[in-house]
């Protein structure tokens, strides 16, 4: 008889506790449901968010609230266009615990919403956050380098001026020009043909930065390469000007002196040749050759040849000339 009411005892005390245990275990989920979700911050575009890109592929780094641990189970994005629309559905990157490493957005010119947001191991979602995606690969037209119509000496600096790109620019704009000089042998002003670093832009200023000093420049033809650079620093096709330069003095020779004394009036004419620029005439500020006999007033004619008169006391030897 003891015994039974032990037993029943026992019985009714676990009945007893039986609920509250079950209470606990209900309530258990309630309190992790109550955690406060993981909440990504500061995004981190690399090589900047105000900054064009060239390239669609994109790595995103962020800041954790609170920070790690504990680590996110999933980062989630999706991406929208400059109006709005949404062009990327929801991506789950069940790897990605602090940053995305290779964000692909389409290859289509634009600037882009990226909305990213974390999933905690108890499926909860965090707030979002935003960050601007700019991506241009279109490359600029063409500049049309226009370097001095005349021949350069060997001492002088000239100013290369830059044509602006035709047609519409890139939705990046025109960041510049970048120059370079060669005596023939062709190529880009910039490492890749394709792409120009900042630094390989030598005119930053933007599409109206359209001109340069160059020179003293080696005697012969140089040839500038110029290309314009976009925002996102795409490379347009080269243009290429010539730079011509001659540094060394006219030929002269003397035609119509006699081997002796003369009964008659000497004609003596001075004939110049250049191997590079030449000396054909180009009207008042282009070539000429003079001729002046015994500290006589000069005759000179534009081009390379100039003739004068002599009467026949003259003395074989005694012409001067010159030319430029």
């Amino acid at each position: 008889m003891r015994r039974r009411r032990e037993l029943g005892a026992f019985v009714n005390h676990w009945f007893a506790k039986a609920p509250i245990l079950i209470v606990i275990a209900l309530t258990l989920p309630a309190a992790a449901a109550g955690a406060e979700p993981l909440r990504m911050t500061d995004l981190q575009v690399e090589g900047g968010e105000d900054s064009w890109h060239a390239d669609n592929v994109f790595r995103i780094g962020w800041d954790q609230v609170p920070a790690a641990p504990p680590l996110p189970r999933a980062a989630l994005y999706r991406l929208f266009d400059a109006e709005g629309n949404l062009v990327m559905r929801t991506v789950r990157d069940v790897g990605a615990t602090r940053s995305f490493e290779h964000l692909e957005i389409p290859a289509v010119p634009g600037a882009y919403t990226l909305e990213a947001w974390l999933e905690d191991s108890a499926g909860q979602m965090g707030p979002p956050a935003y960050a601007t995606l700019r991506f241009d690969n279109a490359p600029p037209a063409s500049p049309a380098p226009a370097p001095p119509a005349r021949w350069l000496t060997t001492r002088e600096q000239a100013t290369l001026t830059i044509g602006h790109p035709g047609g519409p620019p890139p939705l990046s704009g025109i960041r510049g020009y970048a120059v370079s000089l060669d005596q023939g042998t062709g190529g880009s002003p910039c490492a890749r043909p394709d792409r120009c670093a900042p630094e390989e832009t030598d005119l930053p200023g933007g599409v109206d930065d359209d001109s340069i000093a160059v020179g003293p420049l080696p005697e012969g033809v140089t040839f500038a390469r110029v290309v314009a650079v976009s925002g996102s620093g795409v490379a347009s096709p080269v243009a290429t000007a010539l730079l011509r330069v001659d540094g060394s003095v006219p030929q002269l020779s003397l035609q119509g002196l006699p081997s002796g004394w003369s009964s008659g009036p000497v004609r003596l004419t001075a004939l110049a040749g250049d191997p590079l620029s030449g000396m054909a005439a180009a009207g008042p500020a282009g070539p000429f050759a003079a001729i002046a006999v015994d500290g006589g007033s000069p005759a000179l004619a534009l081009g390379d040849s100039v003739s004068t008169w002599r009467s026949p006391e003259s003395i074989p030897g005694a012409a001067r000339s010159s030319c430029a």
